[in-house]
Parts: structure tokens; sequence; C-alpha cells
């Protein structure tokens, strides 16, 4: 997956990438690609967006099998989403968490390296909270992860926003 950052092409990269395995390479809509002989170039208007979505079906679109709420906003995000996961915890419902302290279910808790992580790494936590029998997600979701289309795909039941400053 050939993503832009901020300082660096990921383009720059696909010759390496090939170089230690890849098949198949997803790159932005014009990006000259020299790799078309050796590979499978997919063109994609949205690389980000296409990276969401190839991760939700890789992982057989796992919040179809639970029930994501989705919390957003500049303030107060993490504190909404201990109340709702106490709240169903009081009704019985099993559910995890996905945010700035940690990534948690059952009895499983993972330090959160971002708010709201990846792709990949969303739907597979998604995953693996389905597979452990939780009926819900409450998650974070950063302005970060909203900019960089890290949510599309993931079927939300439920959103709340919290509140807009001047920070964003």
């Amino acid at each position: 997956m050939a993503i832009d950052g901020t300082k660096v092409k990921g383009s720059s990269f696909i010759e390496e990438a090939i170089g230690k395995g890849a098949v198949c390479v997803v790159v932005q809509e014009n990006t000259s690609c020299n790799a078309s002989k050796k590979v499978l170039v997919i063109s994609s208007p949205d690389t980000r967006y296409a990276l969401a979505m190839l991760a939700d079906e890789f992982f057989g679109h796992p919040s179809g099998r639970l029930k994501v709420v989705g919390i957003t906003g500049t303030n107060g995000k993490t504190t909404i989403t201990y109340l709702i996961r106490s709240i169903l915890h009081e009704v019985n419902f099993s559910s995890g968490i996905i945010g700035t302290i940690n990534y948690s279910f059952k009895d499983k808790s993972i330090p959160a390296a971002n708010t709201t992580p990846g792709p990949l790494e969303l739907q597979s936590l998604l995953t693996q909270m389905a597979d452990a029998g939780c009926h819900y997600c409450v998650m974070e979701v950063s302005s970060h992860a909203l900019d960089q289309k890290r949510v599309e795909g993931i079927d939300v039941k439920a959103a709340i926003f919290t509140n807009l400053t001047q920070d964003h």
C-alpha cells in the first residue's frame, strides 16, 4: 500500500516492498510505477480509503458481528467511552474498548499506541472482540482517524459527537 505521508511518498518504497516479496501494490491514481511488469498494480483515487476497505474485507467485516459505538469530538471521548462500557456491563452486555488509554476486552488489555489505531490493527481488534463474544465495541474516534479514513468500512451503530473547540 503506497500511502503518502506528510514528508515521504509511499510510492518511494514500492521497489523495496517488491524486493521483500510483495506481489501486489496499491498506488494513488496517476502515480508512475515501474513495478507493473513485476507485480499486480492497483490504482486507487484514495489509497487511505482503499486500505481501510481492504482491511475490512480481509478480516471478514467484523463490525457486522458486534455493535460499534463511535465517540468523537475534541474533549470527553475517554470519559464517555468508559461510562458507556460501565452501563453495558451493568445490563450484562460484554463490550470492548478502543481508545486513548488502551484497547481492552474480556481479560485482555493492550496499551494504546494511538487513540484510534490504523485500519489493519482496528479490524484485527474488532475481529478479536467478536470472536471473544463481545456484544459491543465502544470506540474513541480521533479527528486524525477521521481525516486518515481509518474507520471507513466500519458499521457504526451509534455515534456520539462530544464537542468542537478551537483545537480543531
